[in-house]
């Protein structure tokens, strides 16, 4: 159920514009916080830095995620991800990057989350499940929408085949 929503909520023309914010962007800050959606803001990180240049997360070990957004401005963009119970990290990196003018865009389960006030657009991931925590099967997938949709507008085929060359090459993967 919670897929079926996320795609009947699904803003095609905001995922363009989000394709075409980190594209045009210097940077862009992907980030997350709490115990799922910092590993998600990682894993969206690593995979798009392969092939997207200027991607930035809050990673372990390093600073907080205003610290890391510290020096965002006019020619960045924000992707924030939170769910209830939503991390006051991430609304507050969120209304700095606001203030500051970057592009702000928010991964989130509800319309009423303290995100949707500091995004220019907002894409929905329900996260409804029959056990105790919340299911990130829909994040998941708006990663992947998102990610698929930067990379197709980013023209970095070429940077694609470096890192896997590179990989390849260092003999960590079989």
């Amino acid at each position: 159920r919670n897929i079926t929503k996320t795609m009947q909520l699904l803003d095609t023309s905001a995922v363009e514009e989000f394709a075409q914010s980190v594209k045009q962007s210097k940077r862009t800050f992907i980030l997350g916080t709490g115990s799922s959606m910092h590993w998600m803001a990682g894993m969206m990180a690593s995979i798009g830095e392969m092939a997207l240049p200027g991607i930035r997360s809050n990673l372990i070990g390093l600073p907080t995620s205003l610290e890391t957004i510290a020096s965002i401005n006019s020619e960045d963009t924000l992707l924030v991800m939170s769910t209830s119970p939503y991390a006051k990290n991430s609304i507050d990196a969120a209304a700095f990057a606001k203030e500051q003018n970057a592009m702000v865009y928010a991964v989130t389960d509800k319309r009423s989350s303290p995100l949707v006030e500091h995004a220019s657009r907002v894409f929905f991931a329900p996260t409804e499940s029959p056990h105790y925590y919340p299911s990130i099967v829909s994040t998941v997938l708006m990663i992947e929408i998102l990610l698929s949709a930067a990379v197709a507008a980013s023209e970095t085929l070429d940077r694609i085949k470096q890192a896997e060359y590179v990989q390849n090459k260092s003999g960590a993967y079989l």
